[in-house]
């Protein structure tokens, strides 16, 4: 069975539960982590069959930063390792057969050990780096060289994989392989939810707290819900944390609005479930941001989906793929805050409808999106790869 470099600049960072779960998939592999930091490995254990090695990302004293940036000026690239990096990268090729590069910048730092070692290289987009940095030109020519190459494209999302296509010119569709995220339903069926309040409608988002979350207009239209239904007791409750934070305690300050707005930071993923599972009704309020920034295929949709609570969600990348408007969810055009309230309306004054979606979400994820499926397409991937 063939063997692994999984790079990545750091493993893992707190809200790419996604990318644990490609390496989890990965694991019979013998896969090698490397990366340029380690962090939150309490909260995504490594095997312990598992070898992983951090490199430095920073030259280190004045002959390694002046031979850095005199390579950096000859090769034409911002995507390069300081030299003593690399001695460490090429020691672990050596008794490799693949590598797995997490994220388009990151398979550009490693396509030259690649090439040098003739090993088949495999990247995985999730984001930003098949959306936000695609305007910058460097990098969508350097993207060709690195389709040209590469074994296969995973992307996780089909609008992605279009936006990489045209973003390219590239005519390389057949390398690149949709792959969906998936969640384990079993764990997140075996949680147990929040104790809701009596009487109350719960609402939740949980997210980064981001400009590309939308949460900053999603308080505002709950705001002019609670206006619109004050016979109603509706909670908003935010599970994150994020550059936002600080502007948006400020704006529910302003709206007095600390009763019925609960901020709970980041927290555990079983805790983080459990909150989605007392919820009622789960919102993703996703757009681009005004960086060009985009989602993905968001986690916590599935994991919402999985938890049987009802969601409102954003016609945007990926989302329209699993939430089917009025079938597994609603979904609303992106920054339509008029849309954003009658959907959450409906919802909140319709128990049949939040039961019917939620239930139907459920049987959708449970077959077409489970962490099986998505193992068993990956390990389906890299098995015939040699």
């Amino acid at each position: 069975m063939n063997s692994i470099l999984i790079y990545n600049s750091s493993f893992f960072e707190g809200s790419e539960t996604f990318i644990y779960n490609q390496y989890l998939a990965l694991n019979s592999f013998s896969p090698v982590l490397i990366s340029h930091s380690q962090k939150n490995l309490e909260r995504f254990p490594l095997s312990p069959t598992t070898k992983s090695f951090v490199v430095s990302r920073v030259p280190v004293g004045f002959v390694d930063r002046l031979i850095h940036f005199l390579r950096r000026k000859r090769l034409k690239s911002t995507f390069l390792v300081p030299l003593k990096s690399e001695y460490q990268l090429e020691k672990e090729l050596k008794d490799r057969h693949v590598i797995h590069a997490h994220f388009g910048p990151n398979g550009l730092a490693i396509l030259p050990y690649a090439k040098r070692n003739s090993l088949p290289l495999v990247v995985s987009f999730h984001g930003y780096d098949a959306s936000q940095m695609l305007q910058n030109t460097e990098y969508t020519k350097n993207l060709e060289q690195l389709f040209e190459y590469a074994t296969a494209i995973i992307v996780c999302a089909n609008r992605m994989k279009q936006d990489l296509l045209e973003a390219t010119n590239s005519n390389y569709s057949e390398k690149i392989r949709v792959i969906h995220y998936g969640v384990d339903v079993e764990y997140i069926t075996s949680v147990s939810a929040k104790k809701k309040e009596k009487g109350v409608i719960h609402l939740i988002h949980a997210g980064r707290l981001t400009s590309k979350k939308g949460v900053f207009d999603l308080i505002q239209v709950f705001n002019e819900v609670q206006k619109i239904l004050p016979t109603i007791r509706i909670h908003l409750d935010i599970i994150g944390d994020g550059e936002e934070m600080p502007a948006l305690l400020s704006l529910v300050e302003n709206l007095a609005m600390f009763n019925h707005i609960h901020f709970y930071g980041a927290l555990s993923h079983q805790e983080l479930i459990a909150h989605v599972k007392g919820a009622d009704i789960f919102v993703l309020n996703s757009r681009v941001s005004p960086s060009g920034d985009s989602e993905g295929f968001p986690n916590s949709i599935l994991e919402a989906m999985a938890a049987e609570t009802a969601v409102v969600s954003t016609n945007h990348a990926g989302i329209s793929e699993v939430v089917l408007h009025e079938e597994t969810g609603l979904l609303v055009a992106e920054s339509d805050n008029e849309a954003l309230k009658a959907a959450l309306i409906r919802l909140i004054q319709s128990e049949n409808l939040r039961n019917k979606l939620s239930h139907q979400a459920f049987l959708k994820v449970k077959h077409k999106f489970s962490l099986t499926q998505m193992h068993y397409k990956l390990k389906k991937l890299f098995s015939h790869i040699h």
